[in-house]
């Protein structure tokens, strides 16, 4: 769910799964009330850049790409 606040974007998320609900909680906390040309700007090469290559398999880093992915389209529509 995203909600737009001025010039800010406030996303809200969970999941059943615990691990999946853990990195939604993560990446949701990290994109969660940025502007929206911050949102804009957000490199995807990010995943990389938290480490979580290194820590989730390839299938749930495809899931938080796609979530960061999401968030950037609701930046690129607001």
């Amino acid at each position: 769910m995203c909600e737009k606040k001025d010039d800010k974007l406030i996303f809200k998320g969970t999941s059943d799964a615990i691990i999946v609900k853990g990195l939604v909680y993560i990446i949701l906390e990290i994109f969660s009330n940025s502007t929206i040309e911050e949102l804009k700007n957000v490199d995807m090469d990010i995943v990389r850049e938290l480490g979580l290559t290194e820590v989730i398999t390839p299938n749930r880093q495809s899931g938080v790409i796609g979530m960061i992915k999401k968030i950037k389209e609701y930046a690129l529509k607001a």
